[in-house]
């Protein structure tokens, strides 16, 4: 979508020689580009006093706000943060460093919480398994005394009913400071959307800024929610567990981090081929859903002109072509997960044929 300057709505101030925006100065103007829509936050303007025009022989006399509108404009060509971003899009990096300035105290506090919580949920799974095997082992040992069975027993429900807090006390506070991202992007953005002169909503649908104000908002919000504890969670249970395996048998951690690159590259494949079939997914969901808004919104030209079989017919073929592309998904998707999935298979299989030509 093509981005409106401030330059585009200098005509306004000129027609009729009269402006309702009055000033002593103008703030810089600021490009940002968010999912395709590109919006300028346009300078606002305050005066106490009268319009003065410029008094300058051989120029055309300005009046005030045009003149600090020229003034702006010639700062952000010279400002290097003026730049073309049409057609960029953030990396993921650059959307999660939006996360801790959109919060607020109370929130950042419950974010650092949030990760406390997800980090002891990542240890809760090498504990629980070193405890799981032991209580195993003392069942096959009959030197044990009962007691030592009862132990390892209670100590494993002990991480499990502490592991379960924790995962609920992570998703819980990840889930309310993404809500509070969200709100703080969706206000910040809205507002900008109303400094947009109305030439700049021709070019740009109601339909699409309402889509990237909700559904690609929720989006942001699985990121820091799901995503980002989970990551955080697997980080930690991998650091925890290669060192505690480097402690007990470094042969055997050798043997199984042998398999790594393996792993991430299966790994990575599936992610690639996912993410792909995803955005066709969601193109061909985007496009029923302007077919059938182009349909409602125009339903009485639709009628007058007898044009029902013509979009139920762009309709269906839309939704065949999403059908198709939803079980082409399903298939590379299925090949994907089952390939992930039997990486652990493969693991096993090692560690197994490690024990017998070492055994």
């Amino acid at each position: 979508m093509d981005i409106l300057f401030p330059d585009m709505a200098s005509d306004a101030y000129g027609r009729g020689g009269e402006s309702t925006l009055e000033t002593n100065g103008a703030q810089e103007d600021i490009v940002e580009t968010t999912n395709g829509i590109e919006l300028t936050e346009l300078a606002r303007f305050q005066s106490t006093g009268p319009r003065k025009r410029s008094s300058s022989a051989g120029k055309p006399q300005l009046t005030e706000p045009e003149a600090s509108l020229q003034r702006s404009l010639s700062l952000l060509e010279s400002s290097k943060k003026f730049r073309k971003v049409g057609g960029m899009k953030p990396s993921l990096c650059r959307i999660m460093d939006t996360v801790w300035p959109s919060l607020t105290l109370g929130y950042r506090v419950l974010l650092i919480f949030g990760f406390i919580a997800a980090m002891f949920h990542g240890l809760s799974t090498p504990l629980f398994s070193f405890f799981l095997a032991r209580l195993l082992l003392s069942f096959f040992d009959a030197t044990n005394p009962p007691s030592e069975s009862r132990k390892w027993s209670l100590l494993v429900l002990a991480i499990a009913a502490l592991d379960g807090i924790n995962s609920y006390i992570m998703h819980y506070l990840l889930e309310s400071c993404g809500q509070a991202w969200i709100d703080h992007v969706r206000i910040r953005a809205f507002s900008r959307i109303l400094c947009q002169p109305l030439t700049w909503f021709d070019g740009n649908k109601v339909s699409s800024i309402t889509e990237h104000l909700g559904k690609d908002a929720e989006e942001m919000r699985n990121l820091l929610g799901r995503f980002a504890g989970y990551v955080f969670v697997a980080a930690v249970m991998m650091v925890f567990g290669v060192a505690w395996s480097f402690l007990q048998s470094w042969e055997l951690t050798l043997v199984g981090l042998a398999i790594a690159p393996v792993m991430y590259g299966i790994t990575r494949g599936f992610s690639r081929v996912s993410g792909k079939w995803e955005e066709k997914a969601n193109d061909a969901t985007s496009l029923i859903g302007d077919i059938f808004e182009e349909t409602v919104s125009n339903i009485r030209t639709v009628k007058a002109l007898s044009l029902e079989e013509c979009f139920r017919g762009k309709f269906l073929r839309s939704t065949r072509a999403a059908v198709g592309i939803g079980i082409k998904r399903a298939v590379y998707g299925g090949i994907g997960f089952g390939l992930t999935d039997s990486t652990i298979l493969f693991a096993t299989g090692m560690f197994c044929s490690y024990y017998w030509f070492h055994s």
